[in-house]
């Protein structure tokens, strides 16, 4: 079921674990990182990895104020590789989705 609660909670989560990490990155970008890979997994866990119908979902709702297209999206997420198993792993492990 897709709510606004759990959303917030992943996204909360990524954002907390980035910044405990010291994750950096450039301040000129109009998407943080965090967005990026709140996006990819909630295209994981609720789109059947559909990331063009995430991309959809999260404009239309407006979770996130401003949202890439579906190219750049996918080099920020590539460029992202090595952060996306630990925000996931942990979704998973406290049971949130």
């Amino acid at each position: 079921m897709l709510t606004g609660d759990k959303f917030i909670g992943i996204y909360c989560l990524i954002d907390d674990m980035l910044k405990s990490i010291h994750h950096s990155e450039d301040s000129r970008r109009r998407i943080s990182d965090s967005e990026v890979l709140f996006t990819a997994i909630i295209s994981a866990l609720y789109f059947g990895g559909h990331q063009v119908h995430a991309l959809g979902y999260v404009k239309q709702t407006r979770l996130v104020t401003y949202m890439l297209d579906k190219s750049r999206f996918s080099r920020r997420l590539h460029e992202l590789e090595g952060l996306l198993f630990a925000p996931f792993h942990q979704v998973i492990r406290w049971g949130i989705i």
